[in-house]
């Protein structure tokens, strides 16, 4: 399996490539078979796949060079560029990139060993293989003259359109965007900026799975979730209006305790009373020894498909929240996938970004009706027995 240093860490003309037995070789271009390290938006990326297994992997010059050139050009210079493999006595960079290779390889064997190697590939192909954003450019410099300030970076963003890079290096592999338009934090009031490809004859579709994390919540728990997913609760946790039932169920689940809950209900209801009713209908408990155990002995937390986490605390609601929300990510990532993978069959329909648990797809009028097909598909997800429903609507509709 060849991996890469690219040529942007480098500052080289070529990429540096490394393959058991055959050794090094510089590289012109890299291939969608090919691991990397220093290149941002590609499927097969070592960074974010070291992060995914709890650890961290990139190449850096040494530190009395990199810090060398740091005093000379100032403590804020971008290094990006500088020929290193010239920059760096020859011994000192080849055993810098060495090291690298090898590490490389370990993350590899045990991503492989630990079985996440596979959904790690196909969660990295929902974010990474998506379509160019379209700007409605008078809308958007009208946008902008009137946003808030704060807001305005964010639509800053939108100028150029093109397509949305994405990084999964949080905690529970949640997307942030780290290149282009920055639809992630987009207030709704400024989507109408956005605009299909097609013109008047597209528009821009959402699919957004239902009560995600409460359904990941009852498949890891081994039971069946309804079409109502809250109607499980009426037994458990009565006399609480929907939204509120919504509201306390996530933050039990988000981990959050007694007085958070309290303040959520604000005096409706005994907060214990709807805290023991939550936990016994999620059957949460087994949930959470599972969980304290493993983290006692290895002090880290998988998620559902192997994905490793490191949590920053070690009570019990926190690690139930960080194994469910990082699953759900997983689940919702690898239904995008399916629904991509269903959506290319089709002329006219286009993946252009992920909301957190919605897709937004680029839809022609003519087959906007292949949308009911797509969201069937995309509640089969892998590694779970229950559907996971989706919703549907017009990204510009504020609701």
């Amino acid at each position: 399996m060849r991996t890469c240093l690219t040529k942007t860490a480098l500052g080289t003309p070529s990429h540096l490539a490394y393959e058991p037995g055959r050794g090094y070789a510089w590289a012109g271009d890299l291939t969608e078979d090919d691991w990397s390290l220093g290149e941002v938006g590609r499927v097969r990326d070592l960074t974010e796949l070291a992060h995914a297994m709890g650890s961290e992997l990139a190449w850096r010059p040494p530190k009395a060079h990199e810090r060398a050139f740091r005093e000379l050009l100032g403590e804020n210079a971008d290094l990006t560029g500088i020929r290193w493999d010239l920059a760096v006595p020859r011994e000192v960079f080849l055993e810098s990139v060495r090291d690298v290779f090898q590490r490389s390889q370990e993350l590899l064997k045990n991503s492989d060993e630990w079985n996440y190697l596979g959904t790690f590939e196909r969660t990295q192909r929902a974010i990474c293989d998506l379509a160019p954003v379209t700007v409605d450019r008078a809308c958007l410099v009208e946008l902008l003259g009137s946003a808030p300030e704060g807001r305005r970076e964010d639509l800053r963003s939108l100028s150029g359109g093109g397509q949305v890079r994405y990084s999964r290096m949080t905690t529970t592999g949640r997307l942030s965007v780290v290149r282009g338009p920055r639809i992630l934090t987009l207030d709704r009031r400024f989507r109408s900026a956005l605009r299909s490809r097609h013109g008047d004859d597209g528009l821009i579709v959402q699919l957004d799975y239902v009560s995600l994390e409460p359904r990941v919540t009852l498949g890891l728990t081994g039971q069946d979730a309804p079409s109502d997913v809250y109607s499980i609760l009426s037994g458990s946790v009565s006399e609480l209006s929907r939204d509120d039932l919504k509201r306390a169920t996530m933050t039990v689940l988000f981990g959050g305790g007694l007085p958070r809950l309290q303040e959520v209900l604000g005096g409706s209801r005994d907060p214990t009373a709807v805290m023991d009713g939550l936990r016994s209908a999620f059957r949460l408990r087994t949930l959470e020894d599972r969980l304290i155990q493993e983290h006692n002995v290895a002090g880290l937390v998988l998620n559902h498909y192997g994905r490793v986490m490191v949590p920053r605390r070690s009570d019990s609601g926190y690690l139930v929240a960080t194994h469910v929300q990082s699953t759900a990510v997983d689940v919702a990532l690898l239904g995008f996938g399916r629904i991509r993978q269903e959506a290319s069959q089709i002329d006219g329909i286009d993946a252009i970004g992920i909301v957190h648990d919605a897709l937004w797809l680029d839809v022609h009028r003519d087959v906007a009706g292949y949308t009911e097909r797509l969201r069937e598909v995309g509640s089969e997800v892998p590694g779970f027995d229950l559907r996971f429903p989706l919703g549907e609507k017009n990204v510009h509709e504020q609701g």
